[in-house]
């Protein structure tokens, strides 16, 4: 099998699935365990079904797509016309930058699909309306009603969210890269490394601002979360327990991480932070052997953010490698996500996970993949 082969069989089985029930069934967030509604997976399913089109050229393909894409577009999906609704629960609806990330992806791939520039329009102006604090090159979470929130502190939320917002297009392009530059120009401020090369989960800068101190002090008063979060701020140091579980979860989230870089060094490829110090560190940690032991303990690696898909296209995007060095290195890496997690009986990639429906999902991270890592025999 090939991973284009793996990919129209997913495919074939998602649409089966879909015209036997009619929508698009939600996961739950993968091992953090929060209902979402179907928002996410419908998105992730429309790249695939582009990609999978391109490849066969079947208009089934187009005609599901378009029906998820009218779903993107409807009041379900977006109820006051603002930001796509995510979560019933939780910090927030729109789950902070990373939920339009996802839109973003979903409604550019729908575009493509159809041809009907209007939902990468819809995704364009919905990245406008995100505040961007230019002091500290990060953006702002827009709730589901189009209050703005607070900066999302989470820096892999920061990444995808310029990511995938380099995908668009639309009318506002030159403000659109601007603020993406600014954005890379910045990446070396915002984003920490532990001394082996692993990224820090979150933006330590805005967490130290007391600005944003204040503004995450208003939120958790306002969702009755203060008690929680202050409980939590003053008990002791973490165990090593806790520091090796903090660890497990960055492990988990590096090449999710760094396969949101690597999109954005195929949309701006002249930016110099790709030849960077930093850069070379986090490149370095994701091929070493401490991270491929890693990352297969983690919970959050293979049975959520899946290596197999990630880092093939990052190391093909970043680490400047022939692609025979990039077959090489890849290939432990997508043959450990196949066994892990191929149902046979469902043709989805959905076992060994809390969340098959996401899990499922997000073999469409393999469409980013180019030809030669398409068609490379998974032995």
């Amino acid at each position: 099998m090939t991973p284009e082969e793996l990919l129209v069989c997913a495919a074939d089985a998602f649409l089966e699935r879909y015209k036997a029930i009619g929508h698009v069934e939600p996961g739950s967030n993968g091992p953090h365990a929060q209902p979402e509604t179907a928002v996410r997976n419908t998105c992730h399913w429309l790249v695939t079904l582009e990609r999978v089109h391109r490849i066969s050229g079947d208009e089934a393909y187009v005609t599901i797509g378009a029906e998820l894409a009218r779903y993107l577009g409807g009041t379900t999906a977006r109820p006051y016309g603002k930001a796509f609704h995510q979560f019933d629960t939780g910090v927030d609806r729109c789950n902070g930058l990373i939920g339009p990330a996802w839109a973003f992806e979903g409604l550019s791939a729908a575009s493509r699909l159809t041809g009907d520039r209007m939902w990468s329009d819809i995704g364009e102006a919905l990245f406008l309306e995100h505040l961007f604090d230019r002091r500290f090159a990060v953006w702002h979470s827009y709730e589901v009603d189009g209050t703005h929130l607070n900066v999302d502190n989470v820096f892999n939320h920061q990444l995808w969210f310029a990511a995938a917002a380099a995908g668009l297009q639309g009318p506002e392009a030159g403000e659109r890269q601007q603020r993406i530059r600014t954005f890379l120009d910045n990446v070396e401020g915002n984003m920490s490394l532990h001394e082996d090369g692993l990224i820090r989960h979150h933006i330590q800068r805005v967490m130290r601002s007391p600005r944003h101190r204040l503004q995450g002090f208003l939120k958790h008063l306002r969702n009755g979360s203060l008690r929680q979060r202050m409980r939590r701020t003053a008990s002791a140091p973490p165990s090593p327990e806790e520091k090796d579980r903090r660890r497990s979860f960055e492990v988990g989230y590096h090449a999710f991480n760094t396969y949101a870089f690597a999109m954005l060094r195929e949309a701006i490829p002249d930016h110099p932070l790709w030849s960077s110090h930093m850069m070379i560190r986090v490149l370095e940690y994701l091929q070493s052997p401490a991270y491929r032991e890693e990352v297969a303990r983690s919970a959050y690696g293979y049975p959520y953010n899946p290596p197999g898909y990630e880092v093939p296209y990052s190391l093909h995007a970043l680490s400047g490698k022939l692609p025979s060095e990039v077959v090489d290195l890849s290939l432990p890496f997508i043959q450990e996500q196949l066994v892990r997690s191929f149902d046979p009986a469902s043709r989805m990639m959905s076992r060994n996970c809390p969340d098959p429906l996401t899990q499922s999902a997000r073999i469409y991270e393999m469409t980013r993949f180019p030809q030669y890592l398409m068609r490379m025999p998974i032995p």
